[in-house]
């Protein structure tokens, strides 16, 4: 009830949790860039047919229905591949 009364306590803490999110955010994507990365590799060396979008979306995501706030979920997947693949066709 005090921290709640202390106006600029309570915006600190609210700026404190929110970079908290931001941050987590950031390192579960780099994770997330790392494992797509390494399935493709994997994938390559031993070659096999070439993997789908589907195929990654289905095994890095949680169903989107979902209860549980696991990230990420399929879409989460969907979208990230997404932004890897415009980010490796900007840099050619």
């Amino acid at each position: 009830a005090r921290i709640r009364k202390n106006k600029p306590l309570t915006k600190l803490l609210v700026l404190a949790k929110r970079e908290k999110v931001k941050s987590d955010l950031r390192r579960n994507q780099q994770l997330l860039t790392e494992r797509i990365w390494k399935k493709l590799l994997q994938n390559y060396q031993q070659n096999e047919s070439p993997i789908k979008v589907s195929d990654l979306v289905q095994e890095f995501g949680s169903p989107n229905d979902s209860k549980v706030s696991a990230w990420p979920k399929s879409i989460d997947v969907h979208v990230h591949v997404h932004h890897i693949l415009l980010a490796g066709k900007k840099s050619t």
